[in-house]
């Protein structure tokens, strides 16, 4: 194998690294037993207690240091975890310095059903934002690894600068082609995906969808609700 090219940077790395998923799951619920029996799945598996084992997990898949914590559930449903990381172990007492130059997870989550379409779906909303050598993009087995989502919108965007040891300005850290290449081959034969990348911008975004779901083609209403999950846009008339 290549060995790939090293940087050298001169001091912190300030690059600002951000990875925004938008994972769904979504489920045929024509009736009334149905739609309950999913709400009931939802609040059970991904309350903010259940949202907090998730990011500790992948605090420890990128070696990040927990600052602080923050939930809450709402009513009827959703939830919200906010976590704000060190790269390294950290003096507590400073932590407010070490809030502005690093890095910080949130997680939301919105549950949503229309009677006229039979169809409930659950977004996760993820945000990974980090600074120095930690990249967001080593968590994105372990997300999908936890939520097995059907349709996931993903994007990534560098801003920023730093420097190398001959005060060169560095705006990307590390070469990204496409962010298929930031999953394992098991993960990725469970999807059919495509990409939208600007490389000059330092902007790569992809959109995924199970492969369990693509069995839904021709049936009306429903597969243009999934199809408009995927594509972002309505594909209908008004």
């Amino acid at each position: 194998m290549e060995k790939k090219r090293t940087i050298e940077l001169h001091g912190f790395n300030n690059l600002a690294k951000s990875l925004d998923l938008n994972l769904y799951l979504v489920e045929h619920t024509p009736t009334d037993a149905d739609k309950k029996h999913f709400i009931s799945f939802v609040d059970e598996h991904y309350n903010s207690a259940k949202l907090m084992d998730i990011m500790k997990g992948v605090c420890s898949d990128i070696d990040a240091t927990i600052l602080d914590v923050s939930t809450y559930d709402y009513e009827p449903h959703g939830a919200s975890a906010l976590l704000l990381l060190a790269e390294e172990d950290t003096n507590l007492h400073k932590k407010t310095v070490a809030h502005l130059d690093k890095s910080h997870i949130s997680l939301h989550t919105y549950p949503e059903h229309h009677c006229s379409v039979g169809m409930s779906t659950f977004r996760i909303d993820i945000s990974v934002s980090t600074c120095g050598d930690i990249s967001p993009l080593t968590v994105l087995d372990s997300l999908f690894d936890f939520f097995t989502p059907h349709i996931a919108i993903l994007d990534y965007n560098v801003r920023g600068y730093t420097r190398d040891v001959e005060g060169r300005k560095v705006f990307i850290d590390k070469e990204i082609v496409s962010l298929q290449n930031c999953f394992r081959k098991e993960t990725l034969e469970k999807y059919v995906y495509e990409d939208f990348n600007t490389p000059e911008l330092r902007s790569f975004y992809t959109r995924m969808m199970h492969k369990d779901i693509l069995g839904w083609k021709g049936e009306g209403v429903l597969w243009d609700e999934v199809e408009e999950i995927f594509l972002e846009r309505r594909t209908g008339g008004d």
